[in-house]
């Protein structure tokens, strides 16, 4: 699972390297970049060390919908290497691991804490399970889901509808890193999940999901559930 705060990245020293990050189409030469930071005065007063000493300054290109803004970052070199690795091996564009970086962040990282979520190893979740009847899970299944979840979606999305449910469900399924796939045709949405984590663990997220489902109105959303595949579909239309 990927986790990144920008934030709490600290430069060392000068040591660091500049991550120009700018979401436009076009791709600019890193000579541009170089240029262009020095020929700002009051930028190259306040930190003429760190440019000009940056001999190897890369740049993350690429676009977003809606409004722009070009924004710098100064991380260690250590760390631009190992992103740009990680974006090879996924085979996308280094910009485009950054913006999965900073969606992922503002999706979940900057608040699942506070909402009472935690990151803990598979095993251990799968052990547990085995520990729990199908019916206790089916009872812990439905206290999160109506005691838990209305809080975690609004501390998430500030707002709690059908809309906000699915997303938060579908972020939580790509920040475990479950293949999944996701079809939308009209006001139905059908979902497949390949968590390999046993059948206890689809019987505590469909029977979860269902009952959250059920605080919209919808009763009727079949569930298929196998030991490590959990598909459902909504139709948001039927929603009450």
């Amino acid at each position: 699972m990927l986790s990144c705060d920008f934030a709490a990245y600290q430069d060392t020293a000068g040591l660091g390297v500049i991550v120009y990050a700018t979401f436009l189409v076009a791709y600019i030469e890193n000579i541009f970049l170089f240029l262009h930071l020095t020929n700002n005065s009051n930028m190259a007063a306040h930190e003429k060390n760190t440019f000009i000493n940056s001999t190897n300054a890369h740049m993350v290109m690429g676009s977003l919908s809606g409004k722009t803004e070009t924004i710098a970052f100064r991380l260690d070199t250590s760390i631009i290497e190992r992103l740009r690795n990680d974006a090879k091996q996924k085979e996308i564009s280094l910009n485009a691991l950054a913006g999965q970086i900073f969606k992922q962040h503002i999706d979940w990282h900057s608040n699942a804490a506070k909402a009472g979520f935690l990151t803990v190893r598979r095993g251990l979740i799968v052990k547990l399970l085995e520990l729990a009847t199908d019916r206790e899970l089916v009872e812990i299944a439905e206290y999160i889901a109506k005691k838990e979840t209305k809080n975690f979606v609004l501390m998430l999305r500030n707002e709690y509808n059908i809309t906000s449910v699915l997303d938060v469900v579908e972020t939580w399924i790509r920040i475990a890193g479950y293949p999944y796939r996701h079809e939308v045709n009209y006001s139905k949405h059908s979902y497949t999940i390949q968590h390999e984590m046993g059948k206890k663990w689809s019987l505590y997220i469909s029977n979860q999901y269902q009952f959250m489902f059920e605080d919209f109105g919808l009763k009727k959303v079949d569930f298929e559930i196998t030991d490590s595949v959990i598909s459902f579909t909504v139709d948001t239309e039927n929603i009450v």
